[in-house]
């Protein structure tokens, strides 16, 4: 008996040997949380929910890959499903897996989660808020104003949350919910803290093995309970800080509600995390989001607060962010998102007690702060930068910005970095928020998302690093152009230039109370000239919009590499009753 010969066809041998060395490479795969962005245009038909296209390709995935690694079951592939901050998900995958989705139907982009670091009351005198004509009054003390805060959690006990002087009637908008868990339950909510939400399967994606403390939205750092008191909130009587500052503590926004996303744990901070709670607060229905944290040294493509803020921003709800507490040297900054508000430190007008010399010279006390050298631990306690002062804006930019380059003892603002310096618009901005003025600005600089879609595009970002912001395709690149319609202006040079002309297009808009005419007044930087086309403005009805152009010509006036100059240029109302100011500034290319 003749034996039998067995033939394995060419094909069918190269898919046994690819699934053999798949195997084998497998063992030694490792895993990690990778965030995912769909185009959700592509989805199939045959799916209802975008939830169920992202779990049927995860599944495909699994299907598609030979897996036999002891760490493939310890956790859950699909990690968070995004309908608003962003389109796609987080999951947890192999590299080999990873490469297999990046041929999947409907993928944009991916890249691995990764960690971020928490920033961290008179305020309201020295905003002149309690005027009789001030924004508390003219917003009834921010009253049905829903904010959403990212952060870790909230001590519901404190006197902050209490509601009373509440309204009983929480704004029908809202959709959010007040879940349960450890030491939390929905009682603890109330008219004043309407929501509380926790976010930390990212965590757990990231180090599995790990035991969370406190799996509620109870707070257990005292991060979230602090910026969300700061913001909104009650009023309690009788506080002081160790016997100074005695008074009534409230929030800027006494009056409005909020609403607690805890993102950020004792066990870590996940940008998985991060973006589940931005996705639940906007689909909730804030007005505004604040968030004290970000992330470091990453591109807006792949930066969670600059990727929902986008989607936010086009909802309408304002998205406040702090700047970081890294500075002040260049570069430093964190959440320098042109489409959401980052927010600085400042200081205040408080001067503590007096030390009076043996000679006689008495030195008033100008903080609490101790000197440079001095050695403490507690810093936090003291001076957390940029967090208290992102809380403090967050609200009062519900309406056009106003700034006001000088502090409220009418002198100008100091620069910390440099001390005794006046400080540049290189360090402030504008000035120091001027909340009041800012009911009635007179003009009002706008942009739409199609506006940071062409600096977007200026920038020289890809269609798909575009499309991972923007989550859609009806955005184009038509018009690309670095001068975004900001009430500043900056000229650049490089530094073998000797001169340099710059040219700046604006449109502001009328929202004074009918017709008003502008005419421009100008302060060249030095060794510069500025030419305003035209030089007035004339509207004849409100929100009724004018462009101008400015011309900086500049002649370098030393032979230093650093010259750096300041001027402005102010829109003066005929009558005198509005002015507005912007900053110009002309630097070399590295500043």
């Amino acid at each position: 008996m003749e034996p039998h010969h067995f033939v394995v066809p060419l094909p069918l041998m190269f898919l046994i040997t690819h699934w053999l060395l798949l195997a084998l490479y497998a063992k030694g795969e490792s895993f990690t949380t990778y965030i995912v962005h769909m185009d959700k245009s592509l989805m199939p038909k045959v799916f209802e929910r975008h939830h169920d296209w992202y779990k049927s390709t995860i599944h495909s995935i699994n299907l598609a890959t030979v897996n036999q690694s002891s760490n493939s079951n310890k956790t859950e592939k699909l990690v968070y499903t995004y309908n608003h901050a962003m389109h796609g998900f987080s999951a947890v995958l192999s590299s080999y897996e990873l490469e297999t989705l990046k041929n999947t139907h409907g993928f944009v982009t991916a890249y691995p989660d990764r960690s971020g670091s928490i920033d961290t009351t008179h305020t309201f005198e020295f905003l002149s808020l309690d005027s009789p004509n001030g924004l508390w009054h003219a917003s009834n003390f921010g009253e049905d104003v829903i904010v959403g805060v990212i952060d870790s959690g909230v001590w519901p006990e404190s006197e902050s949350f209490k509601d009373d002087g509440m309204t009983k009637k929480i704004p029908s908008k809202w959709k959010g919910t007040c879940e349960s868990g450890q030491d939390f339950n929905t009682s603890m909510c109330n008219f004043k803290l309407i929501g509380a939400r926790y976010f930390n399967k990212g965590v757990i994606a990231a180090k599995p093995n790990v035991k969370i403390s406190m799996n509620s939205p109870r707070d257990t750092q005292g991060h979230g309970s602090h910026t969300s008191s700061t913001v909104g909130g009650n009023y309690v009587n009788d506080v002081s800080f160790f016997g100074y500052a005695k008074g009534v503590a409230k929030g800027i926004a006494p009056r409005s509600r909020l609403a607690m996303y805890k993102v950020l744990w004792d066990e870590g901070h996940q940008a998985s995390d991060v973006l589940a709670g931005i996705d639940h607060a906007i689909a909730d229905g804030v007005d505004v989001i604040s968030i004290s944290m970000g992330f470091n040294n990453v591109p807006l493509y792949e930066d969670p607060v600059a990727i929902a803020s986008f989607a936010a921003m086009e909802k309408g709800v304002l998205v406040s962010s702090s700047a970081g507490n890294e500075g002040p040297k260049l570069g430093t900054l964190h959440n320098g998102i042109p489409w959401a508000l980052t927010v600085a430190a400042g200081t205040i007008d408080r001067a503590f007690e007096s030390l009076v010399l043996g000679n006689g010279q008495t030195i008033i006390g100008w903080a609490l702060f101790p000197a440079e050298n001095a050695v403490l631990e507690n810093y936090p306690l003291i001076y957390n930068k940029t967090l208290s002062a992102c809380n403090s804006v967050e609200l009062l930019s519900q309406v056009a910005g106003k700034a006001n380059p000088l502090d409220n003892t009418q002198n100008p603002i100091r620069d910390n970095g440099k001390p005794f310096q006046h400080a540049s618009p290189l360090a402030i901005g504008a000035g120091q928020i001027d909340p009041n003025r800012a009911t009635d600005p007179g003009l009002i600089y706008d942009a739409t998302p199609q506006d940071y879609v062409n600096l977007l595009c200026a920038l020289g970002y890809t269609q798909n690093q575009i499309l991972t912001i923007t989550r859609s395709r009806s955005y184009n690149c038509d018009n690309p152009s670095l001068d975004l319609n900001y009430p500043s202006f900056i000229a650049s040079y490089g530094n073998k230039t000797r001169s340099v002309v710059q040219k700046f297009e604006r449109t502001v808009a009328n929202v004074g109370n009918g017709a008003a005419t502008y005419r421009a007044k100008v302060s060249n930087p030095k060794g510069s000239v500025v030419t305003v086309l035209p030089e007035t403005l004339e509207f004849g009805f409100k929100h009724e919009k004018k462009s101008y152009t400015i011309v900086i010509k500049y002649k370098r006036f030393s032979k230093k590499e650093e010259d750096v100059s300041f001027g402005d240029i102010v829109w003066v109302e005929d009558g005198g009753a509005h002015t507005v100011r912007s900053p110009i500034v002309v630097a070399p290319n590295f500043v």
